[in-house]
């Protein structure tokens, strides 16, 4: 398609070492981080520069090949939480006062949509009963980098390695059933954790997708000034799924548009798509889009090297 959302990958020291990943987008990018997380485990024990994900996450559960220490979805969500910059109300969640725990602590059974619904939905005790949602961002707000992958200098840095990283860990667990040192059942968990890690990034994207479209039309007057006519919608509908509903966000149907500045304003085509192109420009320009358009691109990076 000749008009997309442009930008150049913002790896640039200059952008912030915590930013957000928030709500369902963060959400899901979590499941991305945790199955990944699970896959690793195929490197087994005396092992740990192999690990990357989490490295020092240290918990409660025994890895599934052996390993000592390794993190639940919880324990993992409070090591990789970051507070808001300047927002002292974002506190982490205390893990003793969380419900509805205990179905995410068989990672054998664990989905993407599993983790991303506990996350948007979780709750904890309140101090006179009964529960509450948990305070602030919770689990889908800020993530430190540093503590989620290996080496990472910023969050977009972490985002967009996560899909080699799973590629590594796939690699192993093939090269490891070949030589008989991983028989089927194993093998085929993290085959499950592998396709769970493919559908939370095709989530990502979709979700990431649908928010820069929700900022892109709270700033279409700023197209509409430069063009001349209110531009065309047309929705599109992805293949992914959040809580069981497809995800799907209106767009601007480009050659629709550009037939309507023809027919409207008296233009020939080139003229017409001059004037497009100036307003689309116009649309790109804010701030907050131009973010998630970097986020966007990480996903898709990882989306990318998982051929998902």
């Amino acid at each position: 398609m000749r008009h997309q959302i442009l930008l150049s990958f913002l790896w640039a020291s200059s952008l912030p070492t915590l930013v957000h990943s928030y709500f369902k987008r963060g959400a899901a990018e979590r499941a991305i981080y945790y199955m990944t997380y699970l896959q690793e485990e195929v490197y087994g024990v005396n092992n740990a520069a192999a690990y990357q994900v989490a490295p020092n996450c240290k918990g409660t559960r025994d890895g599934f090949l052996g390993q000592k220490n390794r993190c639940t979805l919880i324990e993992f969500l409070n090591h990789i939480w970051a507070q808001k910059a300047n927002d002292a109300n974002d506190v982490k969640p205390d893990p003793a006062r969380l419900t509805g725990t205990k179905g995410l602590e068989d990672v054998r059974q664990l989905t993407a949509d599993k983790i991303g619904s506990y996350i948007m939905g979780a709750q904890q005790t309140k101090p006179g009963g009964g529960t509450e949602p948990v305070t602030k961002m919770g689990y889908y707000g800020e993530v430190d980098p540093g503590k989620l992958l290996r080496g990472a200098t910023s969050y977009w840095d972490a985002l967009g390695r996560f899909g080699l990283v799973s590629n590594e860990a796939k690699r192993r667990a093939e090269e490891l059933k070949r030589n008989g040192g991983l028989d089927d059942k194993k093998f085929a968990q993290f085959e499950k954790w592998n396709t769970q890690a493919k559908e939370a990034t095709n989530t990502a994207v979709a979700l990431r997708q649908q928010v820069i479209w929700e900022f892109q039309w709270s700033h279409v007057s700023d197209m509409k000034a430069k063009i001349g006519v209110e531009p065309v919608k047309t929705k599109v509908t992805s293949t992914a799924k959040w809580g069981g509903q497809v995800i799907s966000w209106d767009t601007i149907a480009v050659d629709k548009t550009i037939e309507k500045i023809q027919t409207e304003l008296g233009l020939n085509k080139v003229d017409a798509t001059k004037r497009f192109d100036a307003g689309w420009a116009a649309l790109q320009a804010d701030t907050n889009t131009a973010e998630h358009i970097s986020s966007l691109e990480a996903v898709k990076r990882i989306q990318r090297n998982l051929g998902c």
